[in-house]
């Protein structure tokens, strides 16, 4: 899952944020029809961060939008 999420970063940022962007998953948890995953994105600059948020948190809101999609056709599941 957090190299779903990574791939997504380096498509949306591109050279903005360094190879060095790590993500962590926090949470992973399975039920019947859905599955919850909570995971950090860690860059290395506190000016990167607001690279990754973008104006009034539009980028961090897309990126999470388009990481859910690749993991739910990836496990074929709904994912929050």
């Amino acid at each position: 899952m957090a190299e779903l999420i990574r791939e997504k970063v380096f498509e949306l940022f591109g050279d903005e944020i360094p190879y060095q962007a790590t993500v962590v998953v926090n949470e992973f948890k399975e039920k019947t029809t859905l599955t919850k995953i909570a995971a950090d994105i860690i860059v290395q600059r506190e000016s990167q961060k607001a690279i990754m948020l973008g104006e009034g948190g539009k980028m961090i809101k897309k990126l999470g939008t388009e990481s859910r999609k690749s993991i739910e056709d990836f496990i074929q599941q709904k994912v929050f």
